[in-house]
Formats: structure tokens, sequence, C-alpha cells
């Protein structure tokens, strides 16, 4: 199992790097072959999401850098000619992948930041929860136990297992 899922992977990097590739082969056919001058690049932003959820900010700023490069690239005739509202668009365009890449990235790096400290929370607080030498247990509202200390198993002569799920009152 993945202790780090944040770690490259062969199989996430494939599958950004095929969706890289469709991007960048959509605006050179849009380009170069129907010879389109604006392109509409929503598809663009899938793959910057993923690499940004996937890597965090690494990832989003990456995917969104090569995106950009490569919009800038494929319309270079519009700064070759001086059509600024093209250049204006495109530029635009271009940047707005680069935010969305560093915003997503930022959000995720956030997000694993406090499911570490979430779990951190967790692991300490059952670690009192399971050092306590007095019987504890947690009852819902209909008054099934769903949670149970390894001493209350022990003083009580059951397996914590065989306590989930119990009625408190017999």
């Amino acid at each position: 199992m993945d202790d780090n899922p944040r770690r490259l992977s062969l199989p996430r990097f494939l599958v950004i790097a095929a969706l890289l590739l469709i991007c960048i082969g959509l605006e050179y056919y849009f380009c170069f072959i129907l010879g389109i001058e604006i392109v509409y690049t929503h598809l663009f932003y899938v793959p910057i999401v993923l690499a940004g959820v996937w890597w965090g900010l690494t990832g989003g700023l990456t995917a969104g850098s090569v995106l950009l490069f490569t919009h800038l690239l494929f319309h270079y005739q519009h700064f070759l000619t001086g059509k600024l509202d093209l250049i204006t668009v495109d530029v635009s365009r271009g940047l707005m992948f680069v935010v969305v890449g560093l915003i997503i990235g930022l959000l995720s790096s956030k997000r694993a930041i406090l499911f570490a400290l979430l779990e951190k929370e967790k692991n300490f607080n059952d670690s009192i929860f399971n050092s306590m030498h007095d019987i504890l247990l947690v009852a819902d509202l209909k008054g099934s136990i769903i949670s149970v200390n390894e001493a209350a198993a022990r003083i009580l002569d059951y397996t914590v297992d065989e306590l989930i799920g119990e009625p408190v009152l017999r």
C-alpha cells in the first residue's frame, strides 16, 4: 500500500501526460489545421486540476505552466502580427491556467496538512481513550455502544468487537 499518496506514481503520471498531450494535440489541430484564432480551452483544466489534487502546488503549477507555454507558443503569430486584442486573450487564458493550478495546488496542500493534523489528533485521542483504566464507552442515541476502551472489554470479559453494537442496558 502506498504510504505517501502525493508520491509520483507511474499510473497517475501517465494519466496526466496523456491528458496534457490530448490538450496540446487539440490546440495544435485547431490552430494550425483548422486555422481558428481563438481556441476554447475548457478541457485544459482537467489535467491542471488532477495534477493539483494529486501532487499539490508543484503538480498544479507544473501542469498550468506547461499549458501556458504551449498556448502562447501555438499563438505566437498574434505577437508577430501585433493583434493586440488576440494577444490579450491568449495571455489572459494562459495565465488563467497557472492561476487555477496555483489555487488548486494550494487548496490541495492545505487539505493534506489538515488531514495529517486530524489523523494526529485522532491518534492522540485514541491513546488517551485506551490508556484509561476505567470503563469508558460511547453510545449513540439509541443506546447502542459505538466505541469502548480496552479496559472496559477486559473488566467485562468481552472483546472490544463483541461490545460494539450491543445495548448499554441489558
